[in-house]
């Protein structure tokens, strides 16, 4: 029992360091120079990369959800924590604020705990009817 114990806290510590590179990855990527003026173009669905930002915020928000307990804390650090991220950009020459981003940032969050209620829902309703049918 104490080593299973031990497992599931190295776990929690893996996810939350997992969370943090994420985190990490994601200000690197918000302060460097665009790609367009390193010299390569990196493949965009839209011009902002609303897909990029969208997806990056999905990942951060779903290692969060996973490593940490209160999740309303965890929407609400994410959420001032992009947008943070993109007002820091006014004061980057070499970036630029965008609301599409910001916006892109927030369906990110809002896509990963709206999945996150369906299929708790979904398990609350297999439970009921599995006890029921006992």
């Amino acid at each position: 029992m104490i080593a299973r114990n031990k497992l599931k806290r190295l776990s929690n510590d893996v996810k939350r360091y997992l969370f943090v590179a994420c985190l990490a990855t994601i200000t690197v990527l918000s302060i460097l120079p665009d790609s367009a003026e390193r010299g390569y173009e990196m493949p965009h669905l839209t011009e902002s990369g609303f897909f990029m930002h969208l997806f990056a915020y999905f990942t951060a928000s779903f290692l969060g959800y996973s490593a940490f307990r209160s999740k309303g804390q965890l929407a609400v650090f994410l959420a001032i924590f992009s947008s943070a991220l993109e007002w820091l950009q006014l004061f980057i020459s070499y970036r630029t604020f965008n609301y599409w981003d910001m916006a892109a940032n927030f369906s990110g969050i809002i896509l990963l705990f709206a999945t996150a209620a369906i299929v708790n829902r979904l398990n609350q309703n297999h439970y009921i009817e599995e006890k029921s049918s006992a």
